[in-house]
């Protein structure tokens, strides 16, 4: 066997402005088509440079082509302008070390393009609820610190009692009256906390430990993993590149610390002497089906095949699952914020009757 591919870890460049998924997804296309032409990445990335209309795409592309002229490789020289994501750069170092860059460049104009269509769906699902949201609170709002303390000034003026419901919710704006802006505070320092805790390495683990176990968004995230994880294998493999050289490549594709620890314990597992099944089946990570279609790949020697199906099947699934969870948003805001105005509107009308009621 081969030695594995020597992984080369890149620094940590500052990370300015993040571009623009459509932005990534041209960028792609037009590497993919410079080199179809036998045109080399250093001539190449600059005539594309020339091409981009948004400032800080041509001018980390063109400071990247710099660095490659030095003779740093592509990837390299793209994390070095600070703009591109981790996932875009494992990739392209993954085109590099099996020689199949043209593929995956288009495979990440393809799927940067999905990106795209998912987040301006979720964006056009999300945009008229969250409008609404802003809305009702500032109408609960005014309701809470205005109306209804002048309602009670009048009903007690006119020896009237408040209904319990209503003396529930003039509590809760006496509470923010009185203790609004150390509750405030104290979220500013929570929020502090959190943000302290995901720059340290346990910190970061556990959350994202703690994303693949989430209600439903864990699924999603799931099944997302295993989507890049099955393409970019498929394409080690395709390369000429044995298992665990190819797991080697792909250990790197997602940005989940978690996820990249349940690969390597695969890695191991099958250097240890475990099969594929067996290996994938020890770390829970991804569905059954996943791991049986693995294995029935590995078996028939068609493992590459397999892993562009798969591949394509849950990034399906997740297209699917979001369009869904799109769909789903707006109506059950709707009820919910629906159900909190007829609250709030019932502790106004309560109140009001029972003055109509002492004035009568």
């Amino acid at each position: 066997m081969s030695a594995a591919p020597e992984k080369q870890k890149p620094g940590k460049p500052h990370r300015q402005r993040k571009l623009e998924v459509l932005e990534l997804s041209l960028f792609c296309h037009q590497l993919s088509l410079v080199l179809k032409s036998g045109i080399h990445p250093v001539e190449g990335i600059p005539l594309i440079a020339g091409e981009m209309v948004n400032p800080a795409l041509k001018e980390a592309l063109l400071k990247a082509g710099d660095a490659a002229v030095r003779g740093e490789t592509l990837h390299d020289a793209l994390n070095e302008t600070g703009v591109f994501p981790p996932y875009l750069i494992a990739m392209v170092r993954i085109g590099e070390t099996t020689g199949m860059m043209e593929t995956v460049m288009e495979n990440l104009s393809l799927f940067y393009e999905k990106e795209d269509r998912l987040a301006k769906k979720l964006r056009g699902a999300v945009a008229y609820p969250v409008l609404l949201l802003i809305l009702m609170l500032g109408v609960i709002v005014l309701l809470i610190a205005q109306v209804l303390p002048m309602f009670a000034k009048i009903l007690a003026s006119l020896g009237g009692e408040l209904p319990q419901a209503t003396r529930f919710l003039l509590g809760i704006g006496d509470f923010f009256s009185r203790f609004g802006l150390g509750f405030l505070l104290l979220l500013l320092v929570l929020a502090a906390g959190w943000m302290f805790a995901l720059r340290t390495e346990s910190g970061r683990m556990r959350w994202d430990a703690m994303k693949l176990k989430l209600p439903i968004f864990g699924k999603v995230y799931t099944k997302t993993a295993a989507a890049r994880f099955s393409n970019g294998l498929s394409i080690v493999l395709r390369s000429g590149l044995d298992l665990l050289e190819g797991l080697d490549c792909v250990m790197d594709l997602t940005e989940n610390r978690k996820v990249r620890k349940l690969v390597r314990q695969v890695s191991d597992s099958i250097r240890n002497g475990s099969d594929l099944g067996t290996a994938l089946a020890s770390v829970s990570l991804f569905p059954p089906l996943f791991a049986r279609m693995m294995q029935i790949g590995q078996k028939t020697g068609e493992l590459d095949k397999m892993m562009g199906k798969i591949s394509s099947v849950y990034e399906g699934e997740v297209e699917n699952s979001l369009q869904q969870m799109t769909n789903a948003i707006e109506p059950v805001l709707v009820i919910i914020l629906s159900a909190i105005v007829g609250v709030i509107l019932l502790a106004v009308m309560l109140p009001l009757i029972n003055i109509m009621g002492s004035i009568g």
